[in-house]
């Protein structure tokens, strides 16, 4: 879903207010579990470029500088990506990854390095598959084999 350019004002360290404007070329999304009013920008291979500039003057990023985010789900070498994609919020550049089926946005696995177990598990969730059935999408499998218990 395209929407127009987002402004946002972003006060720095001595009050000077900056406008920070999400450019028009990155198409933008909203979430069903968040309020309405709650913008994000979509990661594109297409877009990279912009984007990228966009973001490194986000607040969100001039805070954490230290943080590396994966951007590009094609690099990552877990399955679990592939269900999902990657975005950030309009108003303060937060990562975060949105589920390509049921759209629920979760946090960005990158900022907790809390690996991708809650990634692999959502497909199989009862949202996700509550979600994914009302479109007449066929279930995804766990990414995880259940173990040979002896």
């Amino acid at each position: 879903m395209s929407s127009p350019s987002s402004v946002v004002s972003l006060s720095d360290d001595e009050g000077l207010t900056t406008q920070l404007t999400c450019p028009p070329n990155i198409e933008q999304t909203t979430s069903p579990a968040l309020p309405s009013s709650q913008s994000f920008a979509i990661w594109s291979a297409e877009h990279e470029a912009s984007f990228s500039l966009w973001w490194k003057q986000t607040q969100w990023r001039r805070e954490h500088r230290k943080v590396s985010i994966l951007w590009d789900t094609s690099l990552a070498r877990a399955k679990a990506w592939t269900n999902f994609r990657t975005i950030a919020s309009v108003k303060n550049g937060r990562p975060f990854v949105q589920c390509l089926r049921c759209h629920l946005t979760l946090r960005h696995p990158s900022i907790e390095h809390s690996g991708t177990s809650t990634l692999a598990r959502h497909p199989t969730s009862k949202q996700c598959r509550k979600s994914a059935k009302r479109k007449g999408l066929a279930p995804i499998q766990r990414f995880v084999q259940p173990m040979n218990v002896r």
